[in-house]
């Protein structure tokens, strides 16, 4: 601890040492952990959910329920009214936010 640091503000400071950041675009999730007491860092870089799922209900077969929360919209969305068209879709009025997602 520093000479005149407040014992509260050094665990504060400890405790926040260890940053993860994730940030979910629409083609990919990028993922950053840093660790600033030893300056460590890793990221990733991988395919987004958004995609993911969106492919999972263009892939999947018969009918379709969608429970959660909204899902950004885009691919998503698309892949929705798409189903629609051929299939029963249900889903929740939770969920049907990602149908009017609007950022």
């Amino acid at each position: 601890m520093k000479k005149n640091e407040n014992p509260n503000e050094a665990e504060t400071e400890k405790r926040m040492s260890k940053i993860l950041t994730i940030d979910i675009g629409a083609g990919t999730m990028d993922v950053l952990y840093l660790d600033t007491e030893s300056e460590l860092h890793f990221k990733a870089v991988v395919l987004s959910p958004v995609r993911t799922i969106a492919e999972r209900i263009r892939t999947a077969s018969g009918r379709l329920l969608i429970l959660g929360g909204e899902m950004g919209g885009g691919a998503v969305s698309q892949a929705i009214k798409q189903r629609a068209q051929t299939e029963t879709v249900l889903i929740s009025e939770a969920a049907s936010k990602t149908l009017s997602h609007d950022p």
